[in-house]
């Protein structure tokens, strides 16, 4: 059945796009490229995110005027955006304490030059990954900033909070499912928005495990790239096998037409700010998004099952080594107290 359906992809594929492709120049194939890549830019982000840029892109445009006006009143020649002083302006916003808005600048400008390049084209960020990496130095300054909120979990009272908060918002069944599979199996939004129907297996004995990419594995290691993780609870269990309920081998079991990466983290975001008063250590630890399920998640796992399989935690939990478990199940009581960057 599967080899059917591969088939008929080869031959839509064939008929539809290779023959298309195949009376092309080079030069046709890459200007094809070239507004291929603008229009799929343009779909990765929403018209208030677009308005966002374009205010920033218009930012930085009023700046190097008012930058070249001083320069004419000293004599000098004028100068334009480029690498170089995009890096300088980088380390300015730094020094304002302004890093995270320094990567919001750095967003738009990537945006920008690859959505309409006729227009916005007239410098090109150089060396995308030096600055990004140049980026993470501006909003991380070590030891000096003093009370940055550390990551929060989600414990079980708060899941309770969230998933009242979800379902009476009539937030999507699919979204609300894949956080409660999230929460109970202690795993990343990463590998649950790409968890397909053959990754949850089911053995003779009964046990189930989930197949999952390992992120520790390197080429040339003796790390495996794929390591299997046990489902404890027969909660999640049950939320497994409904999701597979319908399915087939190749699909996902939270399909990404009905919610995606960023609504996801906007959710925790919202319930964080409608549940401030119900906790009041959310004004000491910051939940910046779905990795908090996982946190909170190894915490649960901890609590309930380390007595009991104490080797098995700590060897195969989702390949999570001790280091790990014992971070990740920190209490937010804990993470509250440790507010600095030297602590």
């Amino acid at each position: 059945m599967a080899r059917t359906a591969h088939k008929r992809q080869r031959q839509k594929v064939s008929k539809e796009v290779l023959g298309h492709l195949a009376g092309l120049t080079d030069e046709k194939i890459e200007a094809c490229a070239r507004l291929a890549e603008s229009e799929l830019m343009a779909m990765t982000v929403s018209e208030g995110t677009y308005r966002l840029y374009n205010g920033r892109w218009n930012i930085l445009k009023d700046i190097l005027a008012a930058l070249n006006e001083k320069r004419k009143l000293k004599s000098l020649p004028p100068v334009r955006w480029s690498t170089d002083l995009f890096i300088i302006f980088i380390r300015q916003l730094a020094e304002l304490d302004m890093g995270r808005t320094a990567v919001g600048y750095f967003n738009a400008c990537i945006f920008m030059q690859r959505t309409d390049s006729a227009t916005n084209g007239d410098w090109a960020i150089k060396d995308a990954e030096r600055i990004h990496r140049l980026l993470k130095g501006a909003s991380y300054q070590k030891g000096k900033r003093r009370h940055v909120a550390q990551r929060g979990q989600i414990d079980d009272a708060m899941f309770d909070s969230l998933l009242d908060w979800l379902v009476e918002g009539e937030f999507n069944a699919s979204l609300i499912v894949a956080f409660q599979v999230m929460f109970l199996c202690a795993l990343r939004i990463s590998e649950c928005v790409r968890l397909k129907y053959e990754q949850v297996i089911v053995e003779k004995d009964g046990s189930v495990w989930l197949d999952l990419p390992n992120k520790a594995y390197k080429k040339g290691t003796d790390k495996p790239p794929r390591v299997r993780k046990p489902v404890e609870e027969a909660e999640a269990m049950a939320l497994l096998f409904t999701a597979k309920a319908g399915k087939k081998v190749g699909e996902f079991l939270f399909p990404p037409t009905t919610w995606n990466e960023k609504g996801a983290r906007d959710c925790i975001h919202g319930w964080a700010v409608c549940a401030e008063i119900e906790f009041p250590v959310l004004d000491k630890v910051f939940m910046d998004g779905p990795h908090c399920l996982r946190h909170g998640g190894m915490k649960r796992i901890e609590e309930r099952v380390v007595q009991a399989v104490h080797d098995v935690l700590l060897a195969e939990k989702g390949a999570c080594s001790a280091q790990n478990v014992r971070r990740y199940a920190r209490t937010n009581r804990t993470r509250a107290a440790k507010r600095t960057r030297e602590g």
